[in-house]
């Protein structure tokens, strides 16, 4: 004899997939009703990942603005007080009286600057090198925001498919509750149609609808705890969804030429790959110009003056406690460790042709990966339709069916089999609207565009 209770242990492994990888955590303010879009938007302005890594922008920004003023005049102010002996005489006849009426303060104050005037390129690559780091941690910045929708998304999919689990389960009790019903009208005009076995197989059943209801309402209760978490909502919540509406379709002109081509340009990996390059470009052009030297302008003015110590009357005697003196020339600043530039040469260009060599492998690999979440994508919109038309055809089979029992023409164990086709198909349809919504989900970030969730 069929088992009428397989349906509902389908549908308790159903609650168990969904429940995989739902998370907590949670706080901020509340509405009464969120979209998909509403709690994607409250992720990213909260997400700490992002806020991570717009630090690291700020980081890389400001190196851009230390490599842009690499121009400005460095400027070095120097000054020093002290208390000094007595310097007393010239340079050919004099002494240091240490007597404590001969002590007196001595302060020296020096001003440089140094503007460079060519460097041969240093500069320039400098700026590349700093503006290369920006590009990369925005790309990281907005792959950080990726994963962040991601996130929201998955768990968002999780909640409509718990809401939909609790409707199949409902659906499946209003049914449970008809045969009751009539299995106890048989009972009560002692029917030959009665048999008490069917309302003993019924009990086990509703048993088991039971439990599934409460494992469906804690996978529900998880979905709503790590959503309140991930937007930042009061943990009194009671996380809301709108209507799901088609967030799930794609755009009807996206091909798996275009999802290449869009994927080659937008994800975020890319365009940290081609800012990498540039970067590691920008070092070996860095490494090539420290072989030549720096030409700078610099100057300085220096002031000493010690009231304890004598004036030197001779302008060739050295004095460096009575002083007012400065220069201005042009400086050459020529490191000649040609060793040590020669091996930084050879490990920046060593370094970029790995990342050229990594960024092939990884390009390949990313269109296959768009390739497979195309090829998904599109296979799982076809298990839906396919889900779609089962359902319709068991749901059919279950009313005709149902009514034959109503009428006496048809038995307990026809009824069981109506039911056990229509909630395996209803429980189908509940899976495959779920793993399409996850095969949107991957979609969109091997794209990496962002699709409508309305």
């Amino acid at each position: 004899m069929h088992n009428p209770r397989k349906p509902y242990r389908r549908c308790l492994i159903l609650v168990f997939a969904l429940s995989i990888g739902v998370g907590s955590v949670g706080n901020a303010q509340a509405y009464d009703t969120y979209t998909a879009d509403d709690l994607v938007q409250r992720t990213l302005v909260r997400h700490p990942l992002i806020a991570a890594s717009q630090h690291t922008i700020d980081q890389f920004e400001a190196r851009l603005i230390e490599a842009r003023s690499a121009r400005i005049p460095r400027i070095k102010l120097k000054s020093v007080f002290a208390a000094i002996p007595g310097q007393k005489g010239n340079a050919l006849n004099g002494n240091t009286d240490f007597s404590p009426e001969a002590w007196g303060p001595f302060s020296s104050t020096e001003l440089s600057a140094a503007l460079p005037l060519y460097t041969f390129g240093k500069i320039a690559q400098y700026k590349k090198l700093a503006a290369s780091g920006v590009d990369i941690a925005e790309s990281q910045h907005v792959l950080a925001k990726a994963e962040a929708r991601q996130q929201v998304l998955k768990v968002i999919a999780t909640l409509y498919a718990a809401q939909e689990a609790l409707e199949v389960v409902e659906d499946g009790k209003k049914y449970l509750d008809r045969a009751r019903k009539k299995l106890e009208e048989l009972e009560e005009e002692d029917s030959d149609d009665y048999d008490p076995t069917d309302l003993l197989r019924l009990r086990l059943v509703e048993v088991d609808t039971q439990e599934n209801l409460s494992n469906v309402r804690e996978l529900e209760r998880s979905a709503k705890s790590a959503i309140r978490a991930l937007a930042g909502l009061e943990a009194d919540d009671p996380v809301q969804l709108a209507p799901k509406g088609n967030w799930s379709a794609v755009p009807t002109d996206l091909t798996e030429k275009t999802c290449i081509e869009k994927a080659l340009s937008d994800r975020p990996e890319m365009r940290a790959l081609k800012s990498g390059l540039e970067a590691r470009k920008a070092a070996v052009d860095l490494a090539e110009t420290q072989f030549w030297p720096d030409l700078l302008l610099g100057g300085y003015v220096r002031y000493n003056v010690a009231p304890g110590a004598d004036n030197q009357a001779s302008p060739f005697a050295y004095d460096p406690y009575n002083i007012f003196t400065g220069g201005l020339g042009i400086i050459l600043n020529w490191n000649l460790d040609i060793p040590s530039k020669m091996s930084s040469l050879r490990v920046a260009r060593a370094s970029h042709g790995r990342l050229e060599a990594q960024g092939r492998a990884y390009t390949g690999a990313l269109m296959e990966e768009v390739k497979m979440a195309f090829a998904r994508h599109r296979m799982m919109q076809e298990q839906k339709r396919l889900a779609k038309r089962g359902k319709k055809a068991a749901r059919g089979w279950l009313t005709a069916k149902f009514n034959l029992y109503d009428a006496g023409l048809a038995s307990y164990d026809d009824l069981t089999k109506a039911l056990t086709a229509y909630f395996t198909r209803e429980l189908k349809l509940l899976w495959a609207n779920y793993r399409a919504d996850l095969a949107y989900i991957a979609l969109e970030q091997a794209v990496g565009s962002q699709f409508s969730t309305q």
